[in-house]
C-alpha cells in the first residue's frame, strides 16, 4: 500500500466508451479509494485525457505524459480505476511500471486490486493489459470496419468538422454529411473573398486579427460553452485548412480525397466553399517552393538572432532572407508578433546590415580594440554563443524618435573589458533621451561613418555588474 499522501489520479476515456468508463464515474471511484485507505492521504491532481486511446503511450498522452515527465517530484503515486485507463498496450503497462520502480513511485489499479509494491499483484496486472490489448485489437478491427461501411455509405465518419462545416444528419438516411456553418459564415466571406482578390495568406490573416474574428478551434470552443482561449490568426495555421481536400467538400480517408469508379472526386458536403477546380487552381498557387522573392528556410546565419529584441513588445527579432531579382539580397530582423495583431502594434522589421552596422559602430566606436579583439576571430555561431554567455541584450525602437529611423539601446552584460555599459543609438537625426524618460549623459554629437548613417547618441558611465 502506498505510504505517503500525495496522489495522482489519473483519467481516460476513448470516443464512443460507454458510461460505464465516464470520467465522472472514474474520478468518483478513485476518491472512494483515497478516502477509504488507512493513511491520510490526499489528491495533488487529475491527469484528465479525453478522447484518448489507449494505445497511445501513457509517456505520450497530454495531461499524464506532461506529470510523468515534468511534474515528477509533486507526487507519490498514480491512481487508476483499471489497468485500461492507463494504458491497453502490455509493452506500455511494463514501461510504466519499471518507471515507477525506478522514480520510487506507486502504482495503483484499483478495479484489479493492483499496487506496485506488492510482487504478487504484479503478475496479475501484467496479464490484465494483455487482456486490455487484446480488447483494444478488437475495437481497432470494429472501427476499422464502420470506416469502410461508412466510406461505402458516403458518410461523415468523425472527429471536428472542418474550418467553416457543420455535421449534419440526412433526412430519412442513416449518413451524415457536411453543411456551411450560418454562425461562422462571416468570417468565411472575409477568407473567400481575400482568396479570390488574390491577396497573400499572410494578409488575411492580418485581416481577421483586425475584426478580432475568433479562429475555427475558438469558435469550436464557444460552440460548447467554453472560454476563447484568445488565438491569433496565423498563415500557417490558415494555409493549413484552406490546403485540405474537405475545405472544397470532397470525402477523404487518411487524407486523401476519395474518388469514385470513375476517377471522379466524392462530394460530402452541401453546397462546398469552393468547387474541385478552383480548388486545385488554389493548392496549386499556395503550393510553398522556392522562387524569387521567397523566404530561405534554415538555421538563422545572423549573429544577432534572438539577443535581439523589439523595444515596443520585448519580444525576439527573428530574421529572415529574402532574394529579389536582378540578384539582390536582402536580409532583415522582425519581430517575431509582428504578425499577430494586437500582440505588438510596432511590426518592427529592420535589414540586418543596418542593425548589425549599428552595433559594431557603437560598439567599435566606444571601446576600440577591447571589444573588437574579442569579436573578430568569432564565426557567427561563436559570436551567437558568445553574445548568450555574456547577458549582451539589443532592445530596437522603429519610427519612435523624431528624425530617427531605427534606434537602440545596447547592454553590453559582462563583456570582458568593457564594465558594462548601456549604450543609447540613434541611427538619424534627433534626441534620444526622450525614449528613455530621462535625459541622457551629456556628449558630443557626431557623424561616425557617414555610409552607415550612424550617429552615436550617448553612452552612460560604466556601472559594475
Amino acid at each position: 500500500m502506498i505510504t505517503r499522501g500525495r496522489y495522482l489520479g489519473v483519467l481516460r476515456l476513448s470516443q464512443g466508451a460507454d458510461g460505464s468508463t465516464s470520467i465522472q464515474r472514474q474520478r468518483e471511484g478513485i476518491e472512494a479509494y483515497v478516502n477509504a485507505l488507512p493513511h491520510p492521504g490526499w489528491l495533488v491532481g487529475w491527469a484528465e485525457d479525453v478522447d484518448v486511446s489507449g494505445g497511445l503511450s501513457p509517456f505520450k498522452r497530454p495531461q499524464l505524459g506532461r506529470w510523468l515527465t515534468r511534474r515528477g517530484d509533486e507526487f507519490d503515486g498514480i491512481i487508476a480505476m483499471s489497468v485500461d485507463r492507463l494504458t491497453r498496450r502490455a509493452l506500455h503497462f511494463g514501461q510504466l511500471h519499471d518507471w515507477g520502480r525506478a522514480k520510487g513511485k506507486h502504482i495503483v489499479c484499483v478495479s484489479e486490486g493492483y499496487d506496485s509494491v506488492d510482487p504478487q499483484a504484479e503478475m496479475r496486472a501484467r496479464a490484465m493489459a494483455v487482456f486490455a490489448e487484446a480488447e483494444l485489437d478488437a475495437i481497432a478491427d470494429r472501427i476499422r470496419d464502420g470506416v469502410q461501411g461508412r466510406l461505402a455509405n458516403r458518410s461523415w465518419v468523425s472527429g471536428t468538422p472542418p474550418m467553416g462545416y457543420a455535421i449534419a444528419s440526412v433526412p430519412g438516411q442513416n449518413r451524415k454529411v457536411l453543411v456551411r456553418d450560418p454562425g461562422y459564415a462571416q468570417v468565411m466571406d472575409r477568407v473567400l473573398g481575400g482568396l479570390a482578390d488574390g491577396k497573400a495568406l499572410n494578409r488575411i490573416a492580418l485581416e481577421l486579427n483586425e475584426m478580432r474574428a475568433l479562429t475555427w478551434s475558438d469558435y469550436r470552443l464557444t460552440l460548447r460553452g467554453a472560454t476563447p482561449r484568445g488565438a491569433y490568426w496565423q498563415q500557417t495555421t490558415l494555409a493549413n485548412a484552406v490546403r485540405r481536400p474537405t475545405f472544397a467538400g470532397l470525402y477523404t480517408y487518411k487524407g486523401e480525397a476519395v474518388e469514385d469508379v470513375e476517377g471522379n472526386p466524392i462530394l460530402i458536403a452541401d453546397n462546398p466553399f469552393m468547387s474541385f477546380e478552383d480548388w486545385s487552381e488554389l493548392v496549386v498557387r499556395l503550393e510553398p517552393r522556392r522562387r524569387e522573392g521567397a523566404a530561405r528556410q534554415g538555421v538563422s546565419r545572423h549573429p544577432l538572432t534572438g539577443t535581439a529584441r523589439c523595444g515596443r513588445c520585448g519580444s525576439a527579432l527573428g530574421s529572415t532572407s529574402v532574394s529579389r531579382k536582378h540578384g539582390r539580397y536582402h536580409a532583415y530582423y522582425r519581430c517575431s508578433k509582428r504578425a499577430k495583431k494586437g500582440a505588438c502594434e510596432a511590426k518592427m522589421n529592420v535589414r540586418v546590415s543596418e542593425l548589425e552596422a549599428i552595433f559594431d559602430e557603437v560598439v567599435d566606436g566606444a571601446f576600440g580594440s577591447p571589444l573588437r579583439d574579442l569579436w573578430a576571430d568569432k564565426d557567427v555561431w561563436s559570436r551567437r554563443a558568445f553574445l548568450r554567455e555574456h547577458g549582451v541584450s539589443v532592445r530596437v525602437w522603429q519610427d519612435l524618435v523624431p528624425g530617427a529611423r531605427h534606434s537602440a539601446v545596447i547592454d553590453l552584460g559582462d563583456v570582458p573589458g568593457v564594465g558594462r555599459p548601456v549604450i543609447h543609438y540613434a541611427c538619424g537625426e534627433g534626441d534620444i533621451s526622450r525614449v528613455f524618460g530621462q535625459p541622457a549623459p551629456a556628449v558630443d554629437h557626431g557623424r561616425t561613418d557617414e555610409r552607415k548613417r550612424g550617429l552615436l547618441g550617448a553612452v552612460t558611465p560604466p556601472r559594475q555588474g
